[in-house]
């Protein structure tokens, strides 16, 4: 009864492969190319055994994702160490799963997809084209023009974020290019692709955006700032121009907003705060001017400016203080958490302190604590801890803080002093 608890079934199913895995492979001979998993488990008897076990709790999960997310969990472990056979045989059984759970197409397309990935991602890559060709065959059967198309985009998206962009971009080009998805799919592509570090192929699929879409300045923008910290400072001033020049094209204030916000952050990345600046001045929306104003404030202190770094965010905490409602703090969020990054403890409780709502307010206070326990200031860390009114997030993190005080060599006496103020929490907690 205690063991059931302790290793229940669903556990069972995902992890025991998992943990068998390593250890059978120190018995089980080089993978050879083996015809199917019965002529495996001919050769090894015993090692299959203990796989048979694992495949029945697994398939005995009732629900479909769970049940194909295990299995597929396991076809990785196996894989990992060498068993490719049983790590194929899973596959197998979770492809069959998919078909056979999933009536809808959308999900029947997303199911395939994954598997795909799994395969490709230990090597299996002739095996993932099949799963990628059906996956992409369902999605493009989809009688929706709006499922349709937000499939292939997923399609394109998840494909390109394990380097197959010439695959991604093909699906992609199943959208029509009017629609959303499209310039979605390129924007997902064109970001994998500058991440991964193939920053002329990014520019040029980010080039191929729709001018119109909302899309384009933002993902000019954010290859920009990929430049910048690639230390290309020509190239990311090339693509700033055009980012900037994409976001005014844009009519809606969103949109432009976001763009702008990216042209910022990558201004911020290549250290011109004059530029930053100025992008900033052109946003519409409230929310998105005043995080821009708090990254470049952080920029100004971190460049050594603490003067003009209060400036901008007392400017930023003006501006919020003047929106109505809920509107308020989700304005004042970004100041506060810009206060407390450059040290301004005090002005980040008062801000706090401002707000009437007691879960905003103990949210903030947590945000502040972690940050002041991110540059050890454990007394100021405590401070903002201690005034969090949910008990058990108070006593967490008192109680982590103490562990942070020990893991960063604290005197025991001031770790102790911490561990007393959790005690004194604790006790004086509603049972």
């Amino acid at each position: 009864m205690m063991g059931g608890r302790i290793f229940p079934r669903l556990f069972a199913a995902r992890y025991l492969p998992v943990v068998l895995a390593p250890l059978l492979a120190l018995a089980a001979p080089p993978a050879q190319a083996q015809p199917n998993m019965d002529e495996w488990c001919a050769a090894h008897a015993e090692t299959c055994g203990h796989f048979e076990t694992a495949f029945e709790l697994t398939n005995a999960i009732e629900v479909p994702l769970h049940r194909i997310d295990a299995i597929l969990e396991n076809a990785r472990a196996l894989s990992a160490v060498g068993l490719e056979v049983p790590a194929r045989h899973n596959f197998e059984v979770a492809l069959r799963n998919v078909v056979a759970s999933y009536e809808r197409l959308d999900a029947r397309s997303r199911g395939l997809t994954d598997v795909g990935v799994a395969q490709y991602e230990t090597g299996l890559t002739d095996d993932a084209t099949v799963s990628f060709d059906g996956a992409l065959e369902v999605a493009l059967a989809i009688e929706s023009d709006n499922d349709r198309a937000r499939m292939v985009m997923e399609f394109a998206g998840d494909v390109a974020e394990i380097g197959l962009w010439e695959r991604a971009l093909e699906a992609a080009h199943r959208i029509p290019e009017d629609r959303p998805e499209y310039a979605r799919a390129l924007a997902a592509i064109a970001l994998s692709q500058g991440e991964a570090g193939e920053l002329e192929a990014a520019a040029a699929t980010a080039g191929a955006i729709p001018e119109a879409s909302t899309y384009r300045g933002q993902t000019l923008a954010d290859l920009a700032r990929l430049q910048a910290e690639a230390g290309d400072a020509d190239a990311a001033e090339a693509l700033i121009a055009r980012a900037m020049a994409a976001a005014g094209s844009v009519e809606n204030d969103a949109g432009r907003s976001f763009a702008l916000q990216a042209v910022v952050n990558a201004e911020l990345a290549r250290g011109d705060l004059d530029g930053a600046t100025a992008a900033a001045a052109e946003i519409p929306d409230q929310t998105v001017w005043i995080e821009s104003q708090v990254a470049i404030a952080i920029a100004q202190a971190e460049a050594g400016d603490a003067e003009a770094a209060a400036a901008i965010l007392a400017a930023a905490r003006a501006r919020a203080d003047a929106v109505d409602g809920l509107g308020r703090v989700m304005a004042l969020t970004p100041v506060v958490n810009g206060l407390a990054s450059i040290g301004h403890w005090d002005a980040a409780a008062e801000a706090i302190a401002s707000i009437d709502d007691q879960r905003h307010r103990d949210s903030l206070l947590y945000d502040v604590g972690r940050t002041a326990r991110q540059v050890q200031d454990w007394d100021t860390a405590l401070d903002f801890i201690e005034q969090i009114e949910r008990e058990r997030i108070r006593l967490t993190e008192i109680a982590s803080l103490a562990a942070d005080q020990h893991g960063a060599g604290v005197a025991p006496d001031q770790v102790a002093e911490t561990l007393a103020a959790a005690a004194d929490a604790a006790a004086s907690a509603d049972p």
